[in-house]
């Protein structure tokens, strides 16, 4: 058997299934797909996904630490990964996400849109934290019609659809020009 297992490709295939610490990839990579990487092979897969704005670190899982009370260092283990959702559909359940009456479900929603969101605009040059404050908040104020349009617009711009990065242009203008910095 080769020794090169395209371990990113075998990463992306097991979080399809929802966000994993580290550690859990590593293993499911070795039990379930019976190759057996070390985990700096695993490391740098996570890391080229990373790199490559394919996966995001979503959380952190406190279970690593079964029982130690006082906790004098961060263990890479507990580091949880997930997809970066990037279809129009889901980035709109995403955006939706954020209304939900779970606090956890709608700042885990927030912080995920954050990130796609800065990275898009990052591609292209563009510095729009401002921007991504004005239109969720513009998303959260606004009547439900209008909210929905406004809502299927973003999730085109977070998408990795044709029209996304023309979306997003759009966007940024509008919200430039009602804050008046264009």
């Amino acid at each position: 058997m080769p020794r090169k297992y395209n371990i990113d490709r075998v990463i992306l295939e097991i979080l399809q299934d929802g966000d994993l610490s580290r550690s859990e990839i590593g293993n499911k990579i070795r039990s379930e797909h019976g190759f057996n990487v070390t985990d700096k092979t695993v490391n740098e897969a996570i890391f080229k996904l990373l790199k490559n704005n394919r996966i995001t670190v979503t959380g952190y899982d406190l279970s690593i630490y079964d029982g130690v009370e006082r906790v004098q260092s961060l263990k890479p283990d507990g580091i949880v990964f997930g997809i970066v959702q990037r279809d129009p559909i889901e980035m709109n359940i995403l955006i939706r996400k954020l209304e939900s009456e779970n606090l956890h479900e709608s700042e885990s929603a927030l912080k995920r849109l954050k990130k796609i969101f800065m990275a898009k605009t990052a591609e292209m040059g563009v510095d729009a934290e401002g921007i991504f404050r004005m239109i969720i908040n513009e998303i959260l104020s606004l009547e439900p019609d209008q909210r929905r349009v406004i809502t299927q617009k973003l999730a085109v711009a977070l998408s990795d659809d044709e029209e996304a990065a023309e979306q997003l242009k759009h966007l940024i203008t509008y919200f430039e020009i009602r804050a008046g910095t264009l």
